[in-house]
C-alpha cells in the first residue's frame, strides 16, 4: 500500500513540474548577460518583461515546419546568446520561442530566421 502512495506522489510531483513549464513565442529586444528583455506576442507584442536565463540555456535556430503547422528545433547557435543575432539587434528585435521550467528561468531559446522584406518591382 506504501509503495503505491509513494509511486502517485512521484507522478503528480512530476506532472505539475512539466505543467509549470512553459513555452512563449515574441520578441527579444535586449540581451544584458544573464537577463533578456522579451515581449511576448505574435503580431501585437505585449509588454516588455524581464526574464533570467538558466546557466545552461540552449540556443537553437528554429526551423518552421509548414506541412505539421508546429516548429522544429535546428542546429545550435554558435556563441549562444553572445551571438551577433543578440549583439545587434534592430528595431523589431529578434522573433523568437522561449522555453521557460518552474523557476520561470529560460531554458531553451528558439530562435527564428530574420523576416526578408520584397522588394516592389517598379512597373
Amino acid at each position: 500500500m506504501l509503495r503505491k502512495i509513494v509511486c502517485v506522489a512521484v507522478v503528480l510531483t512530476v506532472g505539475i513540474g512539466v505543467a509549470v513549464a512553459e513555452e512563449m513565442g515574441g520578441v527579444i529586444t535586449k540581451v544584458d548577460g544573464s537577463k533578456i528583455t522579451f515581449r511576448k506576442g505574435k503580431k501585437e507584442l505585449g509588454e516588455e518583461m524581464v526574464l533570467t536565463v538558466a546557466d545552461k540555456v540552449k540556443v537553437v535556430n528554429a526551423k518552421i515546419n509548414f506541412k505539421e503547422k508546429k516548429i522544429e528545433v535546428g542546429d545550435e547557435l554558435e556563441n549562444g546568446l553572445k551571438n551577433d543575432r543578440f549583439a545587434k539587434i534592430g528595431k523589431g528585435g529578434v522573433r523568437v520561442q522561449i522555453v521557460t521550467n518552474d523557476d520561470n528561468k529560460v531554458t531553451e531559446i528558439r530562435v527564428f530566421p530574420p523576416f526578408k522584406k520584397k522588394k516592389k518591382s517598379d512597373n
